[in-house]
């Protein structure tokens, strides 16, 4: 079984200010996004979705795993970050490895 959890800490400006979402097979499985709090450049928890639960059962074979980040602004906020954690074992390991949209673009700057 996939066992899976997603999450973050998205802008508090507006719901849709980020987002995550993760398909499995073409099928959106789960989802996180910033919160409307109207508070900009600060961050708080994402809220998420799960639109199907788990663990997932696959058949072996080939699986097309889909991740799509978008962002409303390209500026490098602090605290901000978006993770998906997969794992075959029961327990999900939480980690918090992310680059953000400046580093992808300039790296070393």
């Amino acid at each position: 079984p996939l066992h899976f959890a997603i999450g973050g800490m998205g802008e508090m400006l507006d719901e849709g200010f980020e987002s995550l979402t993760f398909s499995l097979n073409g099928v959106v499985i789960a989802s996180a996004t910033s919160k409307a709090q109207g508070i900009g450049c600060s961050s708080g928890p994402a809220q998420v979705t799960y639109y199907e639960r788990g663990p997932i059962y696959l058949p072996s074979g080939m699986h097309a795993i889909s991740l799509q980040f978008t962002t409303f602004d390209d500026y490098n906020h602090q605290n901000v970050f978006y993770q998906l954690s997969l794992s075959r074992a029961e327990q999900v390991q939480e980690h918090a490895t992310y680059i953000t949209p400046r580093e992808r673009r300039n790296p070393g700057d």
